[in-house]
């Protein structure tokens, strides 16, 4: 990487968002690419710049990754949603309709799930 594209990345780095809810995942990284491809960020770079916006189980999971995957954006990109998968599936699970509870108010929970 040249100097100028050095330089060129650090003040877009600075206005990253940081991945707030970690039950917004998937959006965050959708997100992520967007703002890296519209800042020419050099692909090679993206894993690098991302770890440094990740917090909680999603710093874990990046934490504990092997170097291969980490340093292959689509794959680390991957990795981390499947992490979040069981996840999903237990707060899916965990929704109950409650007696006073109306349909439409228990349509809207799952789907917002």
């Amino acid at each position: 990487m040249s100097h100028n594209q050095t330089v060129t990345c650090v003040p877009s780095v600075k206005c990253l968002p940081k991945l707030v809810s970690e039950q917004e995942l998937e959006v965050y990284l959708i997100t992520f690419r967007i703002i890296a491809s519209l800042n020419n960020w050099p692909k090679e770079h993206w894993s690098a710049i991302l770890q440094t916006q990740l917090k909680g189980k999603a710093l874990r999971v990046f934490a504990e990754l092997s170097d291969s995957v980490i340093q292959d954006f689509d794959q680390l990109q991957v990795a981390l949603l499947a992490a979040y998968v069981e996840h999903y599936r237990k707060k899916f699970r965990d929704i109950r309709k409650l007696d006073f509870c109306t349909s439409h108010h228990y349509n809207s929970k799952v789907i917002s799930h």
